[in-house]
């Protein structure tokens, strides 16, 4: 709300200053040199955790304790290897190790157009999916290198993290938990959003894939404000689900909300 009007009455320009108020008074925790351990120690030890919860949609649930705290060291390992290190060959390796595959699924080929955004942003033939690896290189080290895609700090503060679990129906994907109400914090979704690139190829064959076996699936959102290189402060949404198989967390999305107008939208390539 600004002026007694909501967020959806107000021009493009009054939500962005809507929106860098709102987060201009959190405190910054750094996170950039930072080792594994000390990210996680960083995000686990967020004021903001245990401040008000935001308000549930109905049908949502909180989760257990160990639900929440797999996901904030799943969330704080995520962080760690793309924001932090630089090297695209050590999150290879450590998204390898969590059980994914990298590979040129149709779906990266031909939905989100792999070979024609390497030949409009590189500037040279696409190589070929067999040198897909040195391809999600080129686009990782990009997007590393670009200001807006690279995480400096951590805010805290009242409203500034949160966790939400809930269930997602086939009959209903794009239902997820949502931010509604945090407390000191009026614009967390906003009325936009960057959806970024996952290259990645789980055992099971994905979220889409399982969901349609399994009909509905356990879900959970982790909500950051991070603070980037170019020095803007954006609520960050990480997105993870279970296989319906076991208690193990997969990796489903990472969403920039509410970025500002005319901010570089390069895109996350994870």
């Amino acid at each position: 709300m600004r002026d007694g009007r909501p967020w959806l009455e107000l021009s493009r320009k009054e939500q962005d200053e809507l929106s860098k108020s709102s987060f201009a008074s959190l405190r910054v925790r750094p996170i950039a040199q930072l080792t594994p351990a000390e990210v996680f120690e960083t995000v686990n030890s967020l004021e903001a955790w245990s401040g008000p919860s935001p308000r549930l949609k109905q049908g949502e649930v909180r989760g257990d304790p160990n639900g929440r705290a797999a996901l904030i060291r799943l969330a704080s390992d995520f962080l760690y290897h793309m924001f932090v290190q630089d090297d695209p060959a050590a999150y290879r390796a450590w998204r390898t190790s969590l059980g994914y595959t990298l590979v040129p699924t149709p779906f990266l080929i031909k939905g989100w157009t792999v070979p024609v955004d390497y030949e409009t942003i590189f500037k040279e033939p696409y190589p070929g999916d067999d040198h897909f690896v040195s391809v999600f290189d080129a686009f990782w080290v990009r997007a590393s290198a670009t200001p807006s895609c690279r995480a400096t700090g951590v805010c805290d503060g009242p409203g500034a993290a949160f966790v939400a679990f809930g269930q997602v129906a086939a009959t209903n994907p794009g239902t997820w938990p949502s931010p509604r109400n945090v407390p000191g914090l009026p614009v967390w979704v906003g009325s936009t959003a960057l959806t970024n690139r996952n290259w990645w190829s789980a055992p099971h064959g994905g979220f889409a894939a399982v969901l349609k076996r399994k009909g509905t699936l356990r879900v959970a959102v982790v909500g950051l404000i991070l603070e980037h290189a170019d020095g803007v402060r954006a609520p960050v949404l990480l997105e993870f689900y279970q296989d319906g198989a076991s208690d193990t967390w997969w990796i489903r999305n990472l969403i920039v909300q509410n970025p500002p107008f005319g901010r570089d939208n390069t895109a996350v390539e994870f």
